[in-house]
C-alpha cells in the first residue's frame, strides 16, 4: 500500500489469475486505483463488485468448442483432462464436459500434479492425442527449444490477433529492442498478453 501511494500510482495492470484478482482488487479499494484485469471471465469474479476493478479479457469459454471440433475431426470421444487444481481449470473443464454433449463425447477427469511425468503414465504412447488450451498455447512462444521439440504433434488452441500495419510496427520495435536486451534469445515473439499490456498502457497514457 505504502508503495503504491508514494510511487503516485496510477494505475494497476494484472492480475491474469481469478485468484490474485481477489487480493488486488482489495488493494485497488483502499488505494483508490483502478486495476485494469486480464483475468479469465468465470463466474465468481463476476461477484466482485469494487468501482475500480476493470476486467478486459476475453470471453475464454468459447476455447472448448473448438476443441470439441478437433476431437471430432479426429473421430475421438473419450478425454483424460490433465489440469491444475485451481477455479479456472475445473471452470474450463466443466465448459468443455458440456460442449462434447453434441458428439456424445466424454471427460474422464485427473487432478494431476505438475510434476508428474505424461511418459510415466504411458500418455506419450501412440493413441493419445495432445490438445493444449489458450493458456499454454499463448505461452509457447516462451519455451525453450528442447522443450518445442519433445513437443512436436501436440495441438492447440490459441487467441486469434489479426494481422495490421501498426502491429506490425510495434512488434518491429520490441523485437529490435528486445534483441538489444537479450541477445541469448534469437527470435522473440510477443504474445497475446504482452500485447494487451501495450494497448492498455498505451491506452493509459493518452487519457487527459
Amino acid at each position: 500500500m505504502e508503495l503504491i501511494q508514494d510511487s503516485k500510482v496510477e494505475a494497476i495492470l494484472g492480475p491474469e489469475s481469478s485468484s490474485q484478482a481477489y487480493f488486488i482488487v482489495q488493494l485497488g479499494d483502499k488505494a483508490e486505483v483502478p486495476i485494469i484485469s486480464f483475468a479469465p471471465k468465470i463466474s465468481t469474479l463476476s461477484y466482485l463488485k469494487s468501482s475500480y476493478f476493470f476486467r478486459v479479457a476475453q470471453n475464454r469459454s468459447s476455447q472448448v468448442y473448438a476443441i470439441s471440433d478437433i476431437l471430432k475431426a479426429f473421430g475421438l470421444r473419450e478425454i483424460i483432462a490433465i489440469y491444475e487444481d485451481n477455479e479456472f481449470a475445473k471452470w474450463i473443464v466443466a465448459n468443455l464436459i458440456d460442449a462434447l454433449q453434441d458428439i456424445k463425447g466424454r471427460v474422464r477427469r485427473n487432478i494431476i500434479d505438475t510434476t508428474t511425468s505424461t511418459n510415466e503414465l504411458g500418455m506419450m504412447s501412440e493413441g493419445y492425442v495432445w490438445i493444449l488450451t489458450d493458456a499454454t498455447a499463448n505461452m509457447l512462444n516462451t519455451f525453450n527449444i528442447s522443450t518445442l521439440s519433445s513437443m512436436q504433434g501436440v495441438l492447440g488452441v490459441k487467441t486469434y490477433i489479426p494481422k495490421a500495419e501498426t502491429l506490425n510496427n510495434f512488434t518491429s520495435q520490441w523485437r529490435r529492442k528486445f534483441r538489444q536486451d537479450n541477445s541469448s534469445i534469437h527470435d522473440p515473439q510477443v504474445n497475446v498478453y504482452g500485447l494487451w499490456v501495450y494497448i492498455f498502457v498505451h491506452m493509459l497514457w493518452t487519457l487527459p
